[in-house]
């Protein structure tokens, strides 16, 4: 089990760098496939609802700590929309903060499914090969 440790500790390194990422590491290609488009897509509507402006850690530092949690995709939207500022009411601001939130804690909830599926691979290693369930 020790050998393992750097494996999950890249595969959940992965799914920060890009969500869903970590998964191809242990060759579940479609839940990789699934998670990223679906997380990426509920952060991308939320920047869209926010008019691109709900990533910001002066505006909303609150709200970074559950956007955190993408990843990259949030590094490089706080580069390339930290220089946009509100000058009218957007309408959808809310929105557009709750969309990337949960974005972010559903990449967490993403990460926890990485984890359970190194266990079991662990476990399914470590088990004999004549041993029955």
């Amino acid at each position: 089990m020790q050998t393992s440790i750097p494996r999950i500790l890249s595969g959940l390194v992965l799914g920060l760098v890009l969500p869903g990422l970590g998964h191809v590491l242990y060759r579940r290609t479609d839940k990789a496939l699934y998670f990223g488009v679906l997380v990426i897509a509920a952060f991308v509507v939320g920047l869209w609802l926010g008019d691109w402006r709900v990533v910001s850690s002066v505006r909303f530092p609150l709200y970074l700590l559950a956007q955190c949690w993408l990843g990259l995709p949030v590094l490089i939207a706080l580069q390339a929309t930290s220089s946009l500022k509100i000058t009218t009411d957007i309408a959808y601001l809310d929105a557009g903060l709750l969309y990337t939130c949960v974005a972010g804690l559903l990449n967490l909830v993403v990460l926890v499914d990485l984890y359970e599926i190194h266990v079991k691979t662990a476990a399914a290693a470590a088990k004999p090969v004549g041993a029955s369930a």
